[in-house]
């Protein structure tokens, strides 16, 4: 097979009937098949999606990867690594598409060719849908949904209009500076993916012809539990991104006082605008006029109570911890680690077990790595470490570990070819040893040390790669001799400055395009060093995970005075 122009990437879950319709206006598309692919990305469906991809085999080039549920961006991720094409265009599930669609997303991206350009189609509402004063509020109104009303043909906007469903971009320049951040389940996961490739030039293109219709109706109690949901989010991106930038876009400015005027009203203001929308709705249906009167008060209605589900959803979230800024150009230090927004149908909290596969699931032969090519043993030992950790750490009476969002991320891409290296130990320590790869480790400790070796020989896990230098990594490392390190996490003493030092004494140490894991973001010191590394362009953001944040090496990093150090200028008063 040649190599498609286009990848169509379609996350979905438990919505098989709507993807059906989806899929049937992909197979009218003008653009030849052979110039596109399909990639349906089930995120845990227990309904007959399975048999309704199956359905469309013969009619499209598609491949179908499965997830155990793990949310709208780990899915959309999990599309991008199965997909081939330089183009990715994200559909929603809920949507059907015109059928010059693709065509229209191509040619915008052939007049804007250089990578940091995106493409933003239009959605329109089904005509049936449109009628229904709700959908047309949120709309054309409040924009709580599309904000095209503000729009024109062509514009060249910015990131806060990579609206996830309807909008295109280049694969390259996705792998090469940043995906989709897992932690956003529902809402969000555009707009900060956005924010972080606005760091290198991103701008979206606005094709009004590149034209998808939304058919999914929703029920005002649908749309207040949805913007709950979005306000979860929003306050997960003020926390990620403590920018004043964000914390406006994400509403985050006086949210905690507006919500305290709220709380005390809230039930009634969702009663009295759920009676409204049913009185509005029963004259549409009727064929009755909606006198101007109605019509402001019901608008009004919406307005005051999705306001307060949104703040309702930021309150949620600050609950476990932290405070929104004032407007005054300062923003509180983070003390919260940002945790999912999870699904209403979810079961379960786990990362994809991912397999991406044709539709026969044969396992990918071009994806190293993967789960799927893992024994059931190390499979086995892997969740046994995790979900029953051994007490390592304060005399054998705790283990302080990594998350297992980033200890999956481990276990699936490392294997004996990989040469590692962390500052601390612990179940991160046990996990490389499992996979096998040349392992370096430093600590304090030498009796944790025991522990681990002493868990891995009862465990049967091999030690023979695994290396222990016992002491402070700000006094072991100037003179640690190893370098052409694949992985380097650092996750040991926390207690400014020494994660800046770990990351001194290793980065030149770690091979270019070799991976950085800095733990524990909610601390102020790995917080700022995560903060600095973005800025500099050595770095590129590769995950961002529940406390961690994966970094790419792009190149090596010379010495540099502070003036060549873009956060560091940002932050500093020049002399004079």
């Amino acid at each position: 097979m040649g190599t498609p122009s286009l990848s169509a990437i379609l996350c979905t879950f438990n919505r098989a009937d709507l993807l059906a319709r989806a899929l049937d206006s992909i197979v009218a598309q003008t653009l030849d098949k052979s110039d596109f692919e399909v990639i349906i990305v089930d995120d845990g469906s227990a309904d007959h999606t399975r048999n309704v991809v199956a359905s469309f085999e013969p009619r499209l080039p598609m491949r179908y990867a499965y997830q155990a549920n793990a949310g709208l961006a780990s899915a959309k991720n999990h599309g991008i690594y199965c997909s081939r094409a330089p183009i990715l265009l994200f559909l929603d599930d809920d949507d059907i598409c015109s059928p010059t669609l693709f065509a229209e997303h191509l040619k915008t991206h052939g007049n804007y060719p250089d990578g940091h350009y995106a493409v933003l189609g239009y959605t329109a509402l089904d005509p049936l849908l449109a009628q229904r004063p709700l959908l047309h509020y949120v709309t054309e109104v409040g924009c709580y949904l599309f904000s095209y009303p503000n729009l024109k043909d062509g514009d060249v906007l910015d990131y806060t209009c990579f609206w996830g469903g309807r909008s295109s971009c280049k694969r390259n320049f996705l792998i090469e500076h940043g995906v989709f951040n897992p932690v956003f389940r529902f809402g969000c996961e555009d707009i900060e993916l956005g924010y972080r490739l606005s760091k290198y030039n991103f701008r979206v293109v606005y094709n009004a012809q590149a034209v998808s219709t939304m058919v999914r109706d929703i029920t005002f109690d649908a749309f207040c539990t949805r913007l709950i949901r979005q306000g979860e989010s929003q306050y997960v991106f003020s926390q990620l991104h403590p920018d004043m930038e964000v914390q406006r876009w994400a509403e985050m400015i006086g949210a905690e006082e507006k919500w305290q005027n709220s709380r005390t009203v809230y039930e009634r203001l969702i009663r009295s605008a759920k009676k409204l929308d049913r009185i509005v709705n029963l004259k549409t249906e009727f064929g009755l006029p909606l006198d101007d009167a109605t019509l402001q008060l019901s608008h009004r209605a919406y307005r005051e109570a999705f306001t307060a589900c949104k703040l309702k959803g930021i309150d949620n979230r600050r609950s476990k911890g932290g405070e929104a800024p004032t407007d005054n150009g300062s923003v509180p230090a983070i003390n919260v680690s940002p945790t999912p927004a999870r699904d209403e149908n979810e079961e379960t909290d786990s990362r994809p077990n991912s397999r991406c596969s044709d539709l026969n699931f044969l396992p990918s032969s071009t994806t190293k790595g993967r789960t799927n090519d893992l024994s059931d043993w190390e499979r086995s030992i892997f969740n046994e470490v995790t979900e029953a950790p051994p007490k390592i750490h304060y005399g054998g009476t705790i283990t302080w570990g990594l998350g297992k969002d980033v200890l999956n991320y481990i276990f699936a891409r490392m294997d004996s070819g990989f040469k590692t290296f962390e500052t601390g130990c612990g179940v991160s320590t046990i996990v490389f040893a499992l996979k096998q790869t040349m392992h370096f480790a430093i600590t304090p400790d030498a009796e944790e040390m025991e522990r681990i070796k002493r868990y891995c020989v009862e465990k049967s896990i091999p030690v023979q790669k695994l290396f222990f230098r016992i002491g402070k990594s700000e006094e072991l490392l100037p003179s640690f001799e190893q370098r052409d390190f694949d992985l380097v996490l650092i996750d040991g003493c926390h207690g400014f400055p020494v994660p800046f030092l770990d990351w001194y004494y290793l980065s030149n140490r770690l091979k270019v395009n070799g991976l950085l894991i800095v733990d524990d973001i909610q601390l102020w010191p790995c917080r700022v060093l995560c903060d600095f590394l973005m800025a500099e362009p050595e770095w590129a953001v590769q995950s961002v995970f529940d406390r961690s944040i994966l970094f790419r090496k792009r190149k090596n990093i010379p010495a540099k005075e502070w003036t060549d150090q873009p956060f560091v200028v940002e932050r500093s008063e020049r002399p004079g």
